[in-house]
């Protein structure tokens, strides 16, 4: 009996042993690790702490543009700017995220507007993004979200085709990020 006392008390001791080590060792290896990897925030070599890319650090680019159909051509094309400004480029190193195409078209009673597109140019080569229609009627209004990127150097055209006296109004909105 006092035999088996031992062995239970050895046994015992051991478990004991083996929690104590399993439990303890983590918090010691953590604590050696975070001494030797230590990062300090100074003036001379100051830490990035903030997401400079995010949608709400970054400058949000508003473009447009307007255009009527004349007698000589149905092409309802222009280039989008600030404001309806001059044709926007995207600064060198810098992306523009594309969330939102809209436009607003309208023709005579008779007239329809078949197709409404967006034109990506990048290094000289036009990528279309046609919009949804939800009707070929006289008046069209048509936004869609979408996820698209220009890169430095690029335009954004809208096009239509409409019959004379036709216009459009496109708009895009989006923001820059830092390009890689």
């Amino acid at each position: 009996m006092i035999l088996a006392r031992k062995v239970l008390m050895f046994i015992g001791f051991v478990v004991l042993a083996a929690i104590l080590i399993s439990v303890l060792a983590p918090q010691a290896t953590h604590a050696l690790v975070a001494t030797l990897v230590q990062v300090s925030n100074t003036p001379s070599s100051p830490v990035p702490n903030k997401d400079v890319d995010s949608p709400a650090h970054a400058t949000v680019v508003p473009l447009s543009c307007v255009m009527e159909a004349e007698e000589s051509s149905p092409d309802l094309s222009c280039a989008l700017g600030v404001g309806g400004g001059p044709a926007y480029t995207v600064p060198a190193g810098r992306r523009l995220v594309v969330e939102q195409m809209s436009a607003f078209c309208q023709t005579s009673p008779n007239g329809s507007i078949p197709l409404v597109e967006f034109g990506i140019t990048e290094a000289g080569t036009t990528i279309g993004v046609p919009l949804v229609l939800t009707s070929k009627q006289n008046d069209e209004l048509v936004t869609q979200a979408v996820r698209y990127y220009a890169d430095p150097g690029s335009t954004i055209t809208g096009s239509a085709a409409g019959p004379s006296g036709s216009f459009c109004n496109y708009s895009v909105s989006g923001y820059l990020v830092t390009y890689p």
